[in-house]
């Protein structure tokens, strides 16, 4: 009698544990998206428009803090330098700011 309520009963938190940690990830995922957001607002109002300057924000992950990464076309550096200040401001503080140098 015993073994028949066990078995379901990992099975259900097995498939618990599963979905708690499907919605944390969409969790990091949507604040990752939010940042994102922010930050290339604020960025295209520091550089008056669109620019050459790409923002990519990785959600942060039990493994990882989040990321913005940011990087341009060789030749392009000076967007960093002029969009640094609303980047900072916008970043959250528990996110990491990366500089990606084209390769």
């Amino acid at each position: 009698m015993m073994q028949a309520l066990i078995a379901p009963a990992v099975l259900a938190t097995l498939i618990g544990l599963w979905l708690a940690w499907l919605k944390r990830r969409e969790r990091a995922e949507d604040r990752a998206l939010t940042v994102r957001a922010e930050i290339q607002s604020a960025v295209n109002r520091a550089l008056e428009g669109e620019s050459l300057l790409a923002v990519q924000v990785e959600p942060a992950s039990s493994f990882h803090r989040g990321r913005v990464v940011l990087s341009t076309p060789t030749g392009y550096e000076w967007l960093v330098h002029e969009a640094w200040n609303p980047v900072i401001d916008h970043a959250p503080k528990d996110y990491e700011v990366v500089l990606r140098h084209p390769a």
